[in-house]
């Protein structure tokens, strides 16, 4: 299954740590045998081991798929895919047939939260994400707040949502 978690602000730079970040890190505890792939620089909370395979990625061309071997994958920066959205299908492709769960951090498109008529590469993804079949958590409405009992009462639904999966 894809998911989508979609916020209002983005993670998408070195160091980020506002909601976009800390909802992820808070569900990754969560997620059995996690692979993330990350573009930017990542903040030092998330070196302390909940999941064990992360790999920077520069270039989706260079992904080794094999080397995929958990049960869930986070793309935490889609930035990863700019050069070439297409090629994002590859690696959904790839997960569906290994019934990898793929977790995806999306955020409003630059258009949409700056109102203007330039496209960036979210709403590629976007118009990409639309042949699949996806579970979406809508988060944008919680940009205001960040404290660790905040992040946890938006985070519970997700959770609940991984721990019924985990039961199937």
């Amino acid at each position: 299954m894809i998911n989508i978690l979609k916020f209002n602000g983005s993670n998408n730079y070195n160091y980020s740590w506002g909601i976009s970040s800390k909802v992820p890190y808070n569900i990754f505890k969560y997620l059995d045998d996690l692979m993330l792939i990350y573009y930017y620089k990542l903040p030092s909370q998330f070196a302390d081991g909940h999941y064990l395979n992360k790999y920077q990625c520069k270039n989706p061309n260079k992904i080794i798929f094999d080397k995929l071997k958990g049960k869930n994958l986070c793309i935490f920066h889609i930035d990863t895919w700019k050069d070439n959205p297409d090629s994002i299908r590859d690696i959904l492709n790839y997960c569906n047939s290994k019934n990898i769960d793929v977790w995806i951090c999306m955020h409003l498109s630059y258009k949409e939260y700056f109102n203007n008529k330039r496209t960036c590469i979210v709403d590629d993804i976007n118009t990409i994400l639309k042949e699949y079949d996806t579970n979406e958590y809508d988060l944008t409405n919680h940009s205001n707040g960040s404290s660790k009992s905040y992040i946890k009462e938006i985070s519970k639904p997700i959770i609940r949502d991984i721990q019924l999966n985990k039961l199937l």
